[in-house]
């Protein structure tokens, strides 16, 4: 089918690519950590967040490779609640981590006078590690029941003396699916609420400099008006991600191309934020720019040692 090929091309791509720009975020900031002897609060985040999404696209894309053309492997039993149990913590995980920048982001930037706003701002360096370690156990504690009687694989022998995998929702899934979906939804409601206090603030700042010089546009209104612009586009990749990672996990789509569907605007999620970062990021940016560079003279030279293989001459 042209359609399942077509989306099982563009879920590999973005998940290369996924997996290469956070490699690259991982890479930069564990190596100015080594070097620097020093962790900021956001380099922390960054590490953290980049690993997890690491080793999620690499286990769901190694797992749909499995899914699609080992059927017979992926539907037994305990290799099934391994991948599932397994994406569920990476995904929670990723979800809390984004979370905690975004609130990182709102906590540094932002300007509220609400008191616990200010408490807030003061702390926010030394609550984050406690906050990390805290949803990550938090994630664990959601994903591990997972690995118990989540679902049965039964095999039944049809008319044409063929076998077909059937799996079948447990007593037990419902509550867990409930499980499930509250520790979906409680990164989705930090992140959400902190981003949207951080764009307000910025579009605060942006109309208020608007305002005292009319119809002149200065690097910094420039640069709020770029981060609005890349923090809202944070927002709607989260949302477009837990909506299909909602529906991937309630099965209301239980077909091929739903699923892809599903999985291919899952993965565009950590592409794009990933992407995002690297783009706003100086470090990052120059990084990924060296390590392109790296790979086109590679592949230059790859060329010229196969044209003189084969043209001596």
């Amino acid at each position: 089918d042209i359609n399942f090929f077509f989306s099982l091309v563009i879920l590999a791509v973005e998940s290369v690519i996924g997996i290469g720009g956070n490699g690259v975020i991982f890479a930069v900031n564990l190596a100015n950590w080594v070097m620097s002897r020093r962790l900021s609060s956001c380099e922390m985040i960054l590490i953290f967040l980049s690993l997890s999404r690491f080793c999620l696209q690499s286990w769901v894309l190694v797992g749909f490779i499995c899914k699609t053309f080992y059927p017979a492997i992926y539907d037994k039993e305990n290799v099934y609640q391994i991948f599932k149990t397994l994406s569920l913590f990476l995904n929670h995980s990723s979800l809390w981590f984004a979370a905690w920048l975004s609130v990182l982001y709102c906590a540094k930037i932002a300007n509220f006078t609400q008191p616990l706003f200010l408490w807030l701002k003061r702390k926010i360096s030394s609550l984050l590690p406690k906050l990390m370690v805290g949803s990550s156990l938090f994630s664990l504690v959601n994903s591990v029941p997972f690995l118990w009687n989540t679902y049965n694989v039964y095999s039944n022998n049809s008319v044409a003396n063929t076998t077909e995998q059937r799996i079948l929702k447990d007593s037990n899934f419902f509550p867990l699916l409930f499980l499930c979906s509250i520790g979906l939804c409680l990164p989705l409601i930090v992140f959400v609420a902190s981003t949207v206090m951080l764009i307000i603030s910025l579009w605060r700042h942006t109309r208020k400099m608007q305002n005292n010089e009319p119809g002149f546009m200065d690097p910094s209104m420039e640069a709020h008006l770029g981060a609005i612009k890349s923090i809202f586009s944070f927002l709607i990749l989260y949302i477009f991600y837990f909506v299909a990672l909602s529906i991937l996990l309630s099965n209301i789509l239980a077909n091929n191309i739903g699923d892809i569907i599903c999985r291919v605007m899952m993965a565009a999620y950590p592409m794009g934020h990933s992407i995002i970062l690297i783009l706003g990021n100086p470090k990052l940016k120059q990084a990924s720019a060296r390590i392109l560079h790296c790979a086109r003279c590679h592949k230059k030279g790859t060329d010229q040692i196969v044209l003189s293989a084969v043209n001596p001459n």
